[in-house]
């Protein structure tokens, strides 16, 4: 019977194990911790990130007959899918590398003071609520949209927050639902600065932040630290952010070895989590598992995800502008408000009319994702998206205003 290797225990790793058993054949999954690990991203949603589902996911992996192999590191991945592990080494059929990303601290003065607390593990934020029951007036630090998630967290209860480095933190949302983002956070008591942070100061603990220049009085920081791709010795080709090169299989230039999560990127042009990241790992995870196994699916970078963002929701669906001029599209939007939280942005190839994402503002519009999703994942026209009869008895009226809208404003 073929043996596959799958190297990490995140969701990636965890998703191809599983879909690799199901297509017959035998499984073992290394993760050097002594669990199982959960993407980054959902560590905020769970109520107790020292455990993160940890009992379904072995249960998942034990139930597919996968052999795990806990607190076990690889360290490097030879020709011929020859794997080297931390106390012995063997052959196998295929690997699939799924290592993810660890997070990388930046040199930042007086980030040693009493009252910071940098968010690099789930054991971290387990303790989010115990470190700012004291804190009126907390700076959060750090890009990405876990920055964001943690301010709305931490927002309310008379708090006042300020987020830095807020440019990072929007990456990704369509230009129009950034400063919808940003009003929401305002009226919330969530101030976002574009500076960068030099420095924490104070005569003992954390009193101030350093920006710009200027500073920023509080009592106490939260840094959310930037995360760098983690990959075992191996000789495929890797790109300037350390990620293995994949093509659309999710293959690497070495034979019968695959990348998949937040270590890999395509070829194609960008990594396939982005600016929202862990949106993609399972499917991912899933199509690297398949081909390991024997199959020659492509992968279609899609996500479809929705959150609540101080007391906003918003959705998205399929690339963000930059992927999308990264991928070589001429992409545009086309757009429809309908007040103040609530609109939606379609992204669209000019040349093609092809849809290639969407994203959307307050409850109703964001509803909507649910039934198109799949239409976007396939490259629908904009003229489907226009007739919402053509998909079904679905309602999704919103979508096809703000595609009529903004058609008859181009």
């Amino acid at each position: 019977m073929r043996r596959v290797c799958v190297v990490g225990g995140g969701r990636a790793g965890t998703e191809a194990a599983i879909q690799a058993a199901e297509d017959g054949v035998r499984v073992t999954l290394f993760e050097k911790s002594c669990e199982l690990q959960v993407d980054e991203a959902d560590w905020l949603d769970l109520p107790d990130p020292h455990r993160p589902s940890r009992g379904t996911s072995e249960a998942r992996l034990s139930a597919s007959g996968v052999e795990t192999r806990l607190g076990e590191a690889i360290l490097a991945i030879h020709d011929g899918c020859r794997v080297e592990a931390r106390t012995e080494a063997g052959g196998y059929g295929a690997v699939v590398v799924a290592t993810g990303s660890r997070c990388v601290r930046e040199p930042l003065k007086g980030s040693n003071k009493p009252g910071v607390r940098v968010f690099d593990s789930r054991g971290s934020y387990a303790t989010i609520e115990r470190c700012a029951e004291s804190m009126e007036t907390p700076v959060i630090t750090g890009g990405g949209l876990l920055a964001l998630r943690l301010a709305h967290r931490l927002s309310g209860r008379g708090r006042t927050l300020t987020i830095l480095s807020s440019r990072a933190c929007l990456r990704g949302f369509a230009p129009g639902l950034d400063q919808m983002i940003r009003v929401a956070a305002k009226l919330n008591g969530v101030t976002l600065l574009d500076e960068r942070s030099e420095g924490i100061v104070g005569t003992d603990a954390a009193e101030a932040v350093v920006a710009a220049g200027r500073v920023i009085p509080c009592d106490g920081v939260f840094i959310v630290p930037q995360s760098v791709a983690e990959t075992p010795k191996l000789g495929a080709r890797m790109s300037c952010t350390g990620r293995v090169m994949v093509d659309d299989f999710l293959a690497t230039d070495l034979p019968g070895i695959f990348g998949a999560g937040d270590c890999a990127q395509l070829e194609a042009g960008g990594a396939l989590q982005g600016a929202f990241s862990g949106a993609t790992a399972s499917g991912s995870g899933r199509v690297a598992g398949a081909n390991a196994a024997g199959r020659r699916l492509p992968f279609i970078r899609f996500r479809h995800f929705s959150t609540a963002l101080f007391g906003l929701r918003v959705g998205c669906a399929g690339l963000t502008l930059s992927e999308a001029l990264e991928q070589g599209f001429g992409p545009c939007f086309a757009s429809k408000l309908w007040g103040p939280d609530s609109g939606c942005w379609i992204l669209f190839d000019r040349a093609s009319s092809r849809v290639l994402g969407i994203q959307t503002a307050g409850e109703t519009a964001t509803s909507c994702l649910d039934s198109v999703q799949l239409a976007v994942s396939q490259g629908t026209q904009l003229s489907v998206l226009s007739r919402p009869c053509l998909l079904g008895s679905t309602d999704i009226s919103p979508i096809a205003q703000a595609v009529r809208e903004g058609l008859a404003h181009g």
